[in-house]
């Protein structure tokens, strides 16, 4: 980011900003990172949401360094320090928040299962997602043990006291608004890749998420000229979440499926037919959810999402990142995404 740095650092000399605003941001982030992690570990557990939370935390202190960077804060090892430890706590948390939505969503489709293979599935499933929560959370009662209030507080301080010292070249609106820039054409880089394909489309939802978090910290007159941008990405986060939510649930399923067919088939007494074959049903209509959803989004998106999204950019930046052109690729693409998608057997990952 050093060339955005120095792109920002070059404007305008006239400051109506203070110069800690930059300090100000990135301590108000890690200081919530740090609250979250003492209260799970003071308690020695993980109560229901924290763990979501914790991962939004990690990643809004991670879009802050990153304003920090655009506003021409130098570098340091504190800075390298922050980035390292918000990178283990968020992985360290994934695997916890990954079962805890899987059993909500499994948990409401029992209430609406009366008899049958299915319902005996899935509460086999949740008693297996039981335990494995039980280790996921312990994972994460260690890393908030690991970085102890005293050592995770100490972090903090020292890097709030050197961007202190070192103050900003630019106030919060450009360097937000240059940030921006940058992830806008990310979003759109990855925009013009095959949705079709879960890794691809799941590379978008994450550049959606961190332009979501630089313009949440957005202030000013930046904050009123980027609200169409925000409303466009924060929709598009909530659908490209509960389509990642969807696969991963129908991943998981399948995997536990052939696990208990393979059980059943070397020890025929280990568990009731009913489970393996209940487990198969509910991995096929998952599957099948998914393409659907994900077929619907990708039409929507080529008759008017991507140009929605483009004219929200160009009215916050000026202009689209990459030109129209580029953008045109971006809403042509998910047609040809969808017809591979409606051949492709199910189960199967679409390459287009």
């Amino acid at each position: 980011m050093a060339s955005l740095k120095l792109a920002t650092a070059r404007r305008g000399a006239c400051v109506d900003w203070s110069a800690d605003w930059v300090s100000d941001l990135v301590e108000q982030r890690l200081r919530t990172v740090e609250k979250l992690l003492s209260g799970i570990r003071r308690g020695k557990v993980v109560e229901p949401g924290v763990v979501h939370r914790l991962r939004v935390a990690t990643r809004r202190a991670r879009t802050s360094l990153e304003v920090a960077e655009a506003a021409g804060a130098p570098e340091s090892a504190a800075e390298r320090k922050a980035l390292h430890r918000l990178r283990r706590i968020r992985r360290e948390a994934s695997e916890a928040r990954v079962i805890e939505v899987l059993e909500r969503a499994l948990t409401q489709r029992l209430e609406e299962l009366l008899t049958g293979s299915e319902r005996t599935a899935i509460a086999f499933m949740l008693g297996v997602l039981s335990q494995e929560e039980k280790a996921a959370n312990a994972k994460v009662v260690r890393v908030a043990e690991r970085y102890g209030a005293g050592k995770f507080r100490r972090m903090r301080r020292s890097l709030v006291r050197g961007l202190r010292g070192a103050g900003a070249a630019v106030g919060p609106d450009q360097a937000s608004t240059a940030l921006a820039a940058q992830l806008a054409s990310d979003v759109q880089a990855e925009a013009n890749e095959n949705l079709a394909d879960p890794d691809r489309l799941h590379a978008f939802r994450l550049a959606i998420k961190r332009l979501r978090y630089c313009l949440e910290a957005m202030k000013g007159e930046s904050s009123t000229r980027f609200e169409n941008l925000m409303l466009q990405v924060m929709g598009l986060q909530e659908d490209l979440g509960r389509l990642n939510d969807l696969n991963e649930a129908a991943h998981r399923v399948a995997a536990l499926r052939d696990r208990a067919a393979s059980s059943r088939a070397s020890r025929p007494g280990a568990m009731p037919e009913e489970i393996p074959e209940g487990l198969d049903v509910l991995a096929s209509k998952l599957d099948a959810e998914h393409r659907e959803r994900l077929e619907e989004f990708l039409r929507e998106w080529a008759e008017s999402g991507a140009e929605r999204l483009k004219r929200a950019i160009g009215e916050a930046l000026g202009e689209a990142p990459g030109g129209a052109a580029d953008w045109a690729e971006t809403s042509e693409a998910p047609l040809v995404m969808v017809r591979s998608l409606q051949e492709a057997p199910a189960g199967e990952r679409v390459s287009v």
